[in-house]
């Protein structure tokens, strides 16, 4: 990980492909060290993302994040299927279930216990965040004050030990006594959890989900295995599974909304210009690539389409708004 981030820190030049997009990560460390101290910390993992990224993107040696989802690699094949190869929805849902399927593996206590936000899809998150600085109060029914410049604490000493990607929340009296808190991880994939139930037992969870499933799997090797000896595809035993809790109409349902969800943030991307939110003032390109993309016509490889549909979607990650995450994909 060490080697890709600096290797990408001072390499230069275009990165290969057909659209001759040049590295970024060298000339953006140049303008954060001119910077100093005003350089924040958002600014310099901005420059190690593009550092690893450009990495990825010239094929060299990389370490994929596993449950950190690539915010622009799924949505960006499956829209090229749909708009290039005419997939089916049918086609969509069975790519869908195998990708639950196989990030089962990096965690099927923690995706069954998620809870997810489906109340902010849809919605400008950025303008929440503005009307949440501007109006400095939490709540609808029972109004908190919070001012997030002295309310966020960032602690960067070691991480909590259920997972790594954990919040606190407190709520404090006057005189600064503890009255309500709570702690709440981000698992992947859009979904949330509490402290207790991460804490449940591992054994109890297993037992659990062999009693209730038809396919129960908990590696690459069973689920393979068990693919074999039933006659199912892995897209067929994830549906009878997700079935139990959901029903398959209810499953289909929800696997609909999720595809809705990415072709909407990518049709987003693509028409959206500006530059991104954040301090190093970088333009969002995917609109600008895919026009080239039009012009150079059947010269247009595969390879330069999905490049453009994942920087949309990356761009509309990078902007606050929303997107969905690909489970056990790195985003490198």
């Amino acid at each position: 990980m060490r080697a890709s981030l600096l290797a990408g820190l001072q390499a230069e030049g275009s990165l290969p492909g057909g659209l001759g997009l040049k590295r970024r990560a060298k000339k953006l460390r140049q303008c954060l060290c001119q910077k100093g101290s005003a350089a924040t910390v958002s600014d310099w993992l901005c420059v190690y993302a593009f550092a690893v990224s450009e990495e990825n993107a010239a094929g060299h040696a990389v370490v994929t994040a596993p449950t950190n989802g690539a915010a622009g690699v799924i949505p960006a094949l499956l829209y090229y299927a749909v708009s290039h190869l005419d997939a089916s929805s049918e086609d969509i849902r069975t790519f869908l279930l195998t990708a639950a399927a196989i990030a089962q593996f990096q965690g099927p206590r923690l995706a069954a216990r998620g809870k997810s936000v489906p109340h902010l899809i849809g919605h400008d998150v950025e303008d929440i965040v503005l009307n949440l600085k501007k109006e400095r109060f939490l709540g609808e029914n029972s109004q908190l004050v919070f001012l997030p410049e002295e309310d966020i604490v960032f602690d960067l000493g070691d991480p909590l030990p259920q997972h790594p990607n954990g919040m606190i929340f407190q709520v404090l009296s006057e005189d600064g006594d503890i009255l309500l808190s709570d702690t709440c991880f981000s698992i992947g994939g859009g979904f949330l959890c509490r402290a207790e139930e991460l804490e449940e037992d591992e054994q109890s969870f297993v037992d659990t989900m062999k009693k209730n499933y038809p396919y129960p799997f908990d590696s690459s090797k069973k689920m393979i295995e068990m693919s074999r000896e039933s006659g199912h595809t892995v897209a067929e035993m994830k549906l009878a599974n997700e079935g139990v809790e959901l029903g398959e109409a209810g499953t289909k349902e929800r696997l609909d909304t999720i595809w809705e969800v990415m072709r909407a943030s990518l049709l987003a991307g693509l028409q959206a210009e500006g530059s991104l939110p954040g301090g190093l003032g970088l333009k969002r390109r995917a609109k600008k690539l895919r026009q080239c993309l039009c012009q150079k016509g059947s010269a247009a490889t595969v390879s330069d389409w999905l490049c453009v549909y994942a920087f949309a979607v990356s761009e509309e990650n990078a902007a606050g708004h929303a997107v969905v995450t690909a489970p056990t994909n790195g985003a490198a």
